[in-house]
């Protein structure tokens, strides 16, 4: 019986890159890197990747016009794309608790989410002007900006 045990773990796969959720962020945005800090600390198990929207991973993986806007972070999660307010929503339910439970401001409507979302985008700058996302070696390897 172990041995069986033993053969299913040794079989398993690593999971590659793109089969984890990536959270497309704006790279020079002191609060997206404060954010990204916050959902490495706070995750449940280390599944989500990171790009900024500056990258190469995201000139190759979104469209252009969703590329060019920085105030908007996009989750690309099962092969669908979900921006603002609704990236922030699925982020949540990577998180532990309680703060999984943030998934419910899915109950509020989009458009008076999106309106909160876009307030913040668009003071980010004021909000937190320098915040310098240092991480260590094995946490760089969740970063797709090549």
């Amino acid at each position: 019986m172990h041995g069986v045990l033993l053969s299913d773990c040794m079989m398993e796969q690593k999971r590659s890159d793109m089969d984890h959720p990536i959270l497309f962020y704006d790279g020079d945005c002191g609060l997206c890197n404060f954010a990204v800090r916050f959902i490495l600390t706070y995750e449940k198990e280390a599944i989500v990747r990171f790009a900024a929207l500056q990258s190469d991973v995201a000139s190759r993986m979104l469209p252009l016009e969703w590329r060019k806007n920085l105030d908007a972070v996009i989750l690309r999660k099962n092969g669908r794309l979900y921006v603002k307010s609704n990236a922030l929503i699925q982020i949540a339910t990577y998180l532990k608790f309680p703060l999984c439970l943030l998934r419910l401001l899915r109950c509020i409507p989009r458009p008076v989410r999106d309106w909160l979302y876009d307030r913040v985008a668009k003071n980010r700058q004021r909000l937190l002007k320098a915040y310098c996302l240092r991480v260590d070696e094995i946490t760089a390897r969740r970063f797709m900006n090549h």
